[in-house]
């Protein structure tokens, strides 16, 4: 049987390499086949494959036979974790990697944003306002919290109501604390809240503070359980500067700060830009951008995955 030329067998061959050190026939004839098809029999006028590769072609290839190992640069990588995809900002924000909330003792407390702007529209064109996304979202956050709180035996709440969400409210330079809020209480509080005045967060932060130090400031240090402060809002406090200090000059070993933003606009572009700047001051603090978030269970769920 006729084949190619030498020269032009080679070269296609060479292309038919499939794996590496491993040769396959062509799967078709190269350029020129013409007048090297069979001449006679029941193939007359058509192309055959050659039978196995041209002279020389182990020698040729030999260098494909143990590809050489690939530099770690080349390897393959393994995939992501679920936590650094592509994810919507509200659910891209890492847990705090020194919490186990399967161990550790862990109090969550809200400081809640009750200034005017909250009885604006959660988004443009939104029927719900902020202050009602906010409600909705907590009413999720304390049923899903009502039994699993860590400290109701032993708290010393205000109130006596057993356990809840302690919440602290802040607007005007004015901080109210609402004692625990749970599933029985939290329409009642909420009904009582006034919602007015301008964002000033340090008095509330400062009384906050206080609350967590009035029920466990009588236990050690390592005996005290980790606050993980819920911080609700939907602007720039006036005071972010005196925020930023009070941050860097406490002792925040089991002190954690998860900002949760809401509302749009020029006022929630500058508040995410404040936060984002208090976020690099340690490792302790989150930013949840809910940036013209309507939905309430959107809302709980990113603020829960940061508290249990």
């Amino acid at each position: 049987m006729n084949r190619p030329s030498s020269a032009n067998a080679q070269s296609y061959a060479h292309q038919q390499v499939v794996a590496p050190g491993t040769y396959a026939p062509p799967s078709g004839p190269p350029p020129g086949w013409q007048g090297s098809a069979t001449p006679t029999g029941p193939n007359a006028g058509q192309w055959q494959p050659p039978p196995g590769p041209p002279p020389g072609w182990q020698q040729q290839h030999q260098q494909y036979a143990q590809p050489a190992a690939l530099s770690p640069d080349l390897r393959p990588q393994p995939l992501p974790s679920a936590n650094k995809l592509d994810l919507p900002p509200a659910y891209s924000v890492l847990p705090f990697d020194d919490i186990d909330f399967s161990k550790d003792n862990v109090e969550p407390m809200l400081l809640l944003d009750t200034t005017g702007s909250m009885q604006l529209p959660a988004s443009p064109h939104s029927a719900i306002t902020r202050l009602e996304l906010v409600q909705r979202s907590i009413g999720l956050i304390v049923k899903e919290m009502a039994e699993a709180d860590a400290q109701a035996e032993n708290e010393q709440g205000s109130d006596d109501e057993g356990g809840g969400l302690r919440t602290v409210t802040f607007s005007g330079g004015k901080a109210v604390d609402l004692g625990d809020l749970n599933p029985g209480n939290l329409k009642t509080k909420f009904d009582r809240i006034e919602w007015e005045g301008s964002t000033l967060i340090v008095p509330g932060f400062s009384k906050i503070q206080d609350v967590y130090e009035d029920e466990f400031g009588h236990l050690a240090k390592t005996a005290q359980p980790k606050m993980v402060c819920l911080i609700i809002t939907d602007g720039e406090a006036l005071d972010i500067n005196d925020l930023a200090v009070s941050i860097l000059t406490m002792d925040v070993t089991n002190i954690y700060l998860v900002f949760a933003l809401i509302g749009y606009g020029q006022e929630y572009d500058a508040a995410l830009h404040s936060l984002q700047e208090i976020g690099k001051l340690n490792d302790h603090i989150r930013v949840i951008e809910m940036h013209m978030g309507t939905q309430p269970s959107e809302v709980a769920d990113a603020c829960l995955r940061m508290v249990r």
